[in-house]
């Protein structure tokens, strides 16, 4: 599927030694001179070369701006502080679909709405993936100015802009909208419908999808890991892929247990089923031979009583004893649809982070997070007692489980019901009761001491 990403960077900004002619230099693989600097930055020579590049303007933009080293120093004299900001920086993430020609055109849509039509200059370059990183990562850089430009060059003042930054999460979110609605027009338009169902500038979260997003690591961290040398941003892929697999194995894992329960339950119906023709039978048979019995004279029928006294008293007893096979089989299916919403409930919970003495001793955040594991395994474990506690109350009153209450059983507890049924629940509450019993030993025992 086409990979979506629309990324506002920082602004480029001349306190923190931002250079307008550096920054086109390199996304354009070119060579641009400085004339506020006297430097002359030669990117010409970068072994990934750019496969197009471009300047983009509004229609009454003056003819010199179309010339790359004039619009960029143009830009830095517009700018007077020493701490001023020059440019937007922005990148995309083009269909690897497309051809070269076909994602030229979605980013000039993109641009003409977002930027030329409202009176901004943009420096774009289209960028081949990187050599041996994603095949798929075919991407746009922008450089958008911040001064609107007309016949007369660059506007006195950045009035929009200053009210675009008191909104810029508004702003954000309308540029990601707007890519979104281009892309998806420009795969639907060239025939690739099912890949523009999946784009979408939601975060994973909001669209539903159990995964974690991986982090862009950028170009300096990726050639350090192409040459093999672990970075920090690279260890949290390798993690959060780590996570994202044990979801995956959490979910086949659940649907085994799924279709188990499923054919389960189909076998337990058709017994069901041959019981019922069975009963049918069986008083069919019965109603005959009664029918035959009642056209006999009295004598024959005296004669016959006993045999038909026994008859009905075994149709009794197979009918209590299929009314007993059939509860068993009611319980069984709760303790299995119980297991499945607990299966359910687990999926996509990564495993609790082990720290060591030193990691609490020096964070704060780690000793914040050890706090609330601890107290959650608290909390599971106090649930687990109540649960145990209603499951005996209902076990001896002779009541159907409670769902809710096998709910917050352990999954040990709840493997030990798979494999042995009811005698693994009551050896679960044996093991609670005698816990129980020990640590009640124990508090009296304190008691005790505290006496003396």
């Amino acid at each position: 599927m086409a990979n979506y990403r629309c990324s506002l960077k920082d602004v480029l900004s001349r306190s923190k030694g931002g250079r307008v002619a550096r920054t086109a230099a390199y996304i354009l693989r070119d060579r641009v001179q400085d004339e506020r600097s006297g430097e002359t930055y030669d990117y010409s020579h970068h072994r990934d070369k750019a496969l197009f590049t471009g300047i983009y303007l509004p229609s009454n933009a003056p003819e010199w701006a179309r010339d790359i080293e004039s619009l960029v120093n143009a830009i830095e004299r517009s700018e007077n502080r020493k701490d001023s900001q020059l440019i937007q920086p922005m990148e995309l993430s083009l269909a690897h679909e497309f051809t070269l020609e076909q994602n030229r055109w979605m980013m000039q849509d993109f641009i003409k709405e977002n930027a030329t039509r409202r009176g901004y200059a943009v420096i774009a370059a289209i960028h081949a993936p990187p050599k041996g990183g994603d095949e798929r990562n075919i991407h746009a850089h922008l450089l958008i100015s911040l001064r609107k430009i007309n016949e007369h060059g660059f506007a006195e003042t950045k009035k929009e802009q200053q009210d675009s930054y008191m909104k810029r999460s508004e702003r954000t979110e309308a540029l990601r909208q707007s890519w979104e609605k281009h892309l998806k027009h420009h795969l639907e338009r060239h025939g690739f419908k099912k890949e523009a169902e999946e784009v979408s500038c939601k975060s994973l979260e909001d669209q539903g999808i159990d995964r974690e997003a991986g982090i862009h690591i950028g170009p300096n961290a990726s050639q350090m890991e192409k040459r093999g040398e672990k970075t920090e941003l690279g260890d949290k892929n390798r993690e959060i892929e780590a996570r994202n697999r044990q979801r995956e194995e959490i979910k086949a894992e659940h649907g085994k247990v799924a279709r188990e329960i499923n054919a389960a339950e189909k076998q337990l119906e058709a017994e069901r089923q041959r019981d019922r023709d069975q009963r049918t039978k069986k008083e069919t048979a019965a109603k005959v031979a009664q029918a035959k019995e009642e056209g006999r004279s009295d004598a024959r029928r005296e004669e016959a009583a006993p045999f038909k006294n026994a008859a009905h008293q075994a149709t009794r007893a197979g009918d209590k004893a299929l009314r007993v096979a059939t509860g068993a089989a009611d319980v069984t299916l709760k303790l299995a649809d119980c297991a499945c919403e607990l299966l359910d409930c687990l999926v996509g919970s990564p495993a609790p982070k082990k720290y060591t003495a030193a990691e609490l001793a020096r964070d704060p955040a780690a000793r914040r997070a050890y706090n609330a594991q601890m107290e959650a395994e608290r909390g599971a474990k106090a649930r687990r007692a109540g649960a145990l506690e209603e499951i005996k109350k209902d076990i001896e009153a002779n009541r159907d489980l409670n769902r809710h209450h096998m709910r917050h059983l352990n999954p040990a507890d709840l493997q030990s019901i798979k494999d042995k049924g009811d005698a693994g629940l009551l050896e679960i509450i044996r093991d609670f009761e005698a816990e129980r019993a020990k640590d009640s030993w124990h508090g009296q025992q304190r008691e005790r001491d505290r006496g003396r």
